[in-house]
């Protein structure tokens, strides 16, 4: 009869172990990286940047490419047309964070967002 009722005990404390780290991941937010603090240093790292959209446009094969910019300086971003991202509602002007990783494209940094928030 122990062995059940430590079992029981056991399976219990894993399940709620299991749903504390649940939502403490959903609620847990990446620190804002300032565009300007980011560096070559950073090429690889997962990031999350803020700030205001200054240039928008979509490429002919469906890349979108925009500029985005904060009080410390811009970064460039690109999201790929295979990319799960929906862009439809971006404009100009808009803030908004990208949540992703950045890249040296051509001796230049980049964020290749993985969300957009």
């Amino acid at each position: 009869m122990e062995n059940k009722v430590l079992l029981y005990l056991a399976l219990a404390s894993s399940l709620v172990g299991l749903l504390i780290i649940y939502i403490a991941s959903q609620n847990v937010q990446p620190v804002v990286t300032p565009t300007g603090k980011i560096t070559f240093d950073d090429v690889g790292k997962n990031v999350q940047v803020c700030g205001k959209i200054s240039s928008l446009s979509t490429s002919k094969t469906g890349h979108t490419f925009l500029i985005l910019e904060d009080h410390t300086g811009e970064i460039d971003a690109i999201v790929f047309n295979t990319s799960k991202i929906n862009v439809d509602g971006l404009k100009k002007g808009d803030n908004t964070c990208l949540l992703g990783k950045i890249d040296n494209y051509e001796g230049k940094l980049e964020i290749i967002p993985k969300e957009i928030r």
